[in-house]
């Protein structure tokens, strides 16, 4: 076997590797965000392919940093998949029970419940730079905390609630509150 075949053979085992042991949970992880299994799949699938094309960058399978790559990586999947079926603001019924739940968002909650313009709201959120509604919408329709958003974006989570300070301010700006 010649070298560059030995070295293509390595990669393959370690690719495999990974794919057994992240697969489901990247699934998982996707769900969350697209609310669909079979696009889940799609987005592990794509995460993969992108995975095996920077191989080199994973040293130790197991290590959480390799989980954090995979998961960033995902993530980029589902927000893109998500802005390219111009849905990247989940559906109306999950904005409206993330309102209802209040997460630090009752003035948007009274303001748009009282006037049922939902659909407004969400061209609003989705009108947003996107590093302000991507941050904002992990948090107040996803429920999670600043150091879980970045952990999944590698960020601070200082970095993380100043984007989520500034998202709200700029929503604000736009309705004329």
């Amino acid at each position: 076997m010649t070298e560059s075949n030995h070295k293509a053979s390595d990669g393959d085992d370690r690719y495999e590797k990974l794919y057994r042991r992240y697969r489901g949970p990247l699934i998982g992880e996707a769900c969350k965000v697209l609310h669909d299994y079979a696009r889940a799949e799609d987005a592990a699938q794509i995460t993969f392919e992108k995975v095996y094309r920077h191989l080199d960058q994973i040293e130790d399978e197991g290590s959480g940093r390799t989980w954090n790559y995979l998961d960033s990586i995902l993530m980029n999947v589902c927000f893109s998949i998500l802005r390219k079926e111009k849905r990247l603001v989940p559906m109306e019924d999950e904005v409206l029970a993330a309102l209802h739940r209040g997460r630090e968002m009752e003035d948007l909650a009274d303001a748009y419940v009282e006037k049922m313009d939902y659909r407004l709201l969400l061209k609003q959120v989705n009108d947003l730079p996107e590093i302000y509604r991507n941050a904002l919408v992990l948090n107040a329709v996803y429920e999670y905390s600043s150091p879980e958003i970045a952990k999944k974006l590698h960020m601070s989570p200082e970095t993380i609630r100043k984007r989520i300070e500034r998202g709200r301010k700029l929503l604000r700006e736009i309705r004329g509150a």
